[in-house]
């Protein structure tokens, strides 16, 4: 399936993949590490592979019963070429393919991969599909297969990406207007539009959502800072930037008490992961042993209040689990020498990508004892 989307969102959505997996997973960046030393995992690996794609695994949601979807993408003829995946927690493997697409994308790998969740408890699926003539629409997918398909009011040629998906079936996304602008917008599970776009922003863009329907992302202003925001179900918005940030606060994940996750960076330049609780105070955080610059990245967290990212040390990207008490479990399968864990569900299931010593791709999921 060739990927005919336009070059610029070619550029936005596959020139950064491998930056996300191998370096810009600390796209989000941290500096000094703080907390208590990590401890290794308690736990079994799983790892799989796709062998459609043997570039990149990126899984976008992991629901309670431990099924995984995603992307995975290849390069045919110099072409990124994205596939959704659907993993059966019996461990089979098959490729969402939408009917008359020639790409398909489960989740929104527009928003790094860090989005989600992009399949709900049910197992339906939400995500982006590329027809013949180079439109993007959304789609979504049943738990028997079956597809839905559409395209947000005023979007231009159908441009729709979307990252998420509550477990009545309503979803986050973005729509682009015809000079490019990025908005986001929320479908009812009925097919309603409730578009939406920050105070002075350029670009919206949700990264999760949750069951109440709260929607958490990132907006960049007309200066192109980032800053956070949090759209509750009624329309109401909260915009925010971490304590310390200088032009970047970029919103993750969101769980179901309204907790947010993300990262920002500092006046120096150094980035570092936050927590922002439903009443708005902050927590900031780094991983043990992170290293500035290029050091950490929070993606995800679950009703619990555990968070999964990862951070550079200098030398390599390692995966890490934060417990809802502060304390850090650094989570690297075997022979990975580049983790990226991106998902996480409401059991502590972990779900994400690894490079080997080789630089091959595969997915993994963590099983906590």
């Amino acid at each position: 399936m060739r990927d005919s989307i336009d070059p610029m969102f070619n550029e936005l959505r596959t020139g950064s993949i491998r930056l996300l997996l191998t370096l810009a997973a600390a796209a989000f960046v941290c500096a000094s590490a703080s907390e208590a030393q990590a401890k290794p995992p308690n736990g079994t690996f799983i790892t799989f592979d796709i062998p459609v794609c043997p570039r990149d695994i990126l899984p976008t949601g992991i629901n309670p019963g431990g099924a995984i979807t995603g992307t995975c993408v290849t390069v045919i003829n110099n072409n990124f070429v994205f596939f959704g995946f659907l993993r059966k927690p019996d461990g089979s493997i098959s490729t969402i393919a939408v009917p008359g697409s020639t790409s398909a994308m489960a989740g929104s790998e527009f928003t790094g991969g860090a989005a989600g969740p992009a399949i709900n408890p049910e197992g339906a699926i939400a995500g982006s599909f590329t027809d013949i003539s180079g439109a993007t629409h959304g789609f979504l997918r049943a738990r028997d297969g079956s597809f839905t398909t559409f395209d947000a009011p005023g979007a231009v040629n159908g441009t729709d990406f979307l990252c998420c998906i509550t477990p009545e079936g309503a979803v986050a996304g973005i729509s682009f207007n015809a000079n490019f602008a990025a908005h986001g917008f929320l479908r009812a599970p009925n097919g309603t539009f409730a578009p939406f776009d920050l105070p002075g922003s350029t670009t919206t863009v949700p990264g999760g959502i949750n069951p109440a329907e709260d929607i958490a992302g990132t907006y960049f202003d007309a200066i192109g800072a980032e800053h956070g925001f949090l759209r509750a179900r009624e329309g109401t918005i909260a915009t925010f930037d971490a304590p310390g940030a200088v032009n970047s606060t970029e919103a993750a994940g969101i769980n179901p008490a309204g907790v947010i996750v993300g990262t920002y960076f500092d006046g120096n330049f150094q980035g570092h992961d936050f927590l922002r609780a439903r009443d708005g105070t902050f927590t900031s955080f780094d991983p043990p042993g992170s290293a500035a610059r290029f050091g950490t990245g929070a993606f995800a967290i679950n009703p619990a209040g555990v968070i999964v990212g990862n951070y550079f040390d200098g030398t390599f990207f390692h995966g890490f689990i934060r417990a809802s008490d502060g304390t850090f479990t650094t989570l690297d399968p075997p022979g990975s020498g580049s983790t990226l864990p991106l998902v996480i569900n409401p059991a502590g299931n972990v779900a994400g990508e690894y490079f080997d010593a080789s630089d091959a791709a595969h997915g993994f999921v963590f099983l906590p004892h």
